[in-house]
């Protein structure tokens, strides 16, 4: 599964790709994510602004930001901008996802990454934000040759196979779980998603 991971926008706070935020009725944008070509060169995707009280049914990803110096183009709000996605294959973000969103909350996207007043708002929503969304999507990163090993472990919880162990160990040892905020966001979750 690919990831829409994005670091930073291209351009500025005050660009026409995001428009801002009331802070006072606790505002946040949802990306909607629309059917694309079957080349799939370009992610694109819908920007909406919604009251987080009064949003409607969405998921959040919890992930690791992507490799800075590898933009991918994707398309916002009709506007095409330079991201950084952690996987760079032209699979659609929601290829295996088990529920197709309708709107999903992703940080690096949903934020004005460049507006570090808008940051500032809405870092202290974010438990709010993984709270309120029906599921939270885990991307651990890619799957590698002990991953299902390792997720067979998890729920079957074999106490006395080492292969399986050693498969959860390399799981464990991503960069996914090294984050300040994974335990927020998982914690936070109504629903969680691997």
């Amino acid at each position: 599964m690919s990831t829409p991971s994005c670091l930073s926008a291209t351009q500025g706070p005050t660009n026409s790709l995001y428009t801002p935020l009331d802070k006072a009725t606790r505002q946040i944008r949802l990306i909607g994510l629309k059917d694309s070509s079957s080349s799939l060169q370009v992610l694109e995707f819908d920007l909406g602004i919604f009251d987080l009280e009064s949003a409607p049914p969405f998921m959040a990803l919890s992930y690791v930001w992507g490799n800075p110096t590898a933009p991918k183009n994707i398309s916002l709000g009709g506007q095409l901008t330079g991201r950084n996605r952690q996987k760079s294959s032209n699979e659609h973000p929601s290829h295996r996802l088990p529920l197709i969103p309708h709107y999903l909350w992703v940080d690096a996207l949903c934020i004005n990454q460049a507006d570090l007043d808008e940051k500032s708002s809405q870092i202290p929503m974010m438990y709010d934000i993984y709270e309120r969304a029906q599921h939270v999507i885990m991307w651990l990163g890619e799957e590698t040759a002990s991953s299902q090993e390792a997720m067979s472990l998890v729920l079957q919880c074999d106490p006395f196979n080492p292969t399986r162990w050693n498969a959860l160990s390399s799981l464990i040892e991503r960069p996914y779980w090294g984050r300040v905020w994974i335990v927020q966001e998982i914690v936070s979750a109504s629903s969680a998603l691997v």
